[in-house]
């Protein structure tokens, strides 16, 4: 029997950031055919003060809780759902199940950036070249770095595959844009190289330091004086 489309419902949870709005919804779990009841955090209720509010956050969101319909033309958010609904899941099909840590990434760019931009969108309409712009303006605006824009793209890419393994669109190069996307993949860090005696001169040193580098990330700090070569630091400035 088909499954009516849902909106979910919101409720109030008591969370360590403070109480936030969650939308619940009824899915099927995969390993044994079950409904089940899954949840979403929404954003706090201190930045959301209503539930009117917090219902337009879930609208801008696009978080996907109804099942794909393929009789229509799949958007990415179709698609999303659907990589959503078999591997980020407990019980995955995936031959190489993903860590808690993983799926809960995964989500995170999902329903924070990828998701807000590209859920309305035909999933074979999107371009390589629009979705190499919109990394620029996230680099540029979000002041994100190399490896987060890299990352952003490789579950972009998920999806896709995702969905040609499953027949949702064609197996064909043309059918993924994000084979054809460009990103740096490295981090714009700048290294400065150290001797043993002035790390170990950083390490105690570091509310010092911090007032001319406020973002100096120490990475060999603590271990540096019994190093016999050099080590180094990274610095975000």
């Amino acid at each position: 029997m088909a499954q009516r489309h849902q909106r979910g419902w919101l409720k109030k949870e008591k969370r360590a950031q403070g109480e936030t709005w969650v939308l619940f919804f009824r899915t099927t779990r995969k390993c044994d055919g079950k409904r089940v009841e899954n949840k979403i955090p929404i954003g706090l209720v201190q930045q959301l003060p209503d539930k009117n509010s917090a219902w337009a956050e879930v609208e801008r969101l696009h978080i996907p809780i109804n099942r794909v319909d393929v009789r229509r033309g799949l958007t990415f958010g179709d698609l999303a759902q659907h990589y959503a609904e078999h591997e980020l899941v407990e019980c995955s099909e995936s031959i190489r199940p993903k860590a808690h840590t993983t799926i809960n990434g995964y989500e995170r760019v999902l329903r924070n950036r990828l998701l807000p931009r590209w859920a309305n969108r035909i999933a074979l309409g999107i371009e390589p070249l629009e979705v190499e712009q919109w990394l620029r303006a996230l680099k540029k605006e979000g002041h994100l770095a190399n490896p987060t824009l890299d990352k952003t793209r490789r579950v972009m890419s998920l999806v896709y595959k995702h969905g040609q393994r499953y027949g949702l669109i064609p197996r064909n190069q043309e059918s993924n844009p994000m084979r054809f996307v460009r990103c740096k993949t490295t981090s714009g860090h700048e290294a400065m190289i150290l001797t043993p005696e002035q790390a170990y001169a950083i390490s105690v040193n570091r509310n010092a330091l911090s007032r001319f580098w406020p973002r100096a990330q120490v990475s060999a700090y603590r271990n540096a004086w019994a190093c016999n070569g050099r080590t180094s630091i990274s610095l975000t400035e």
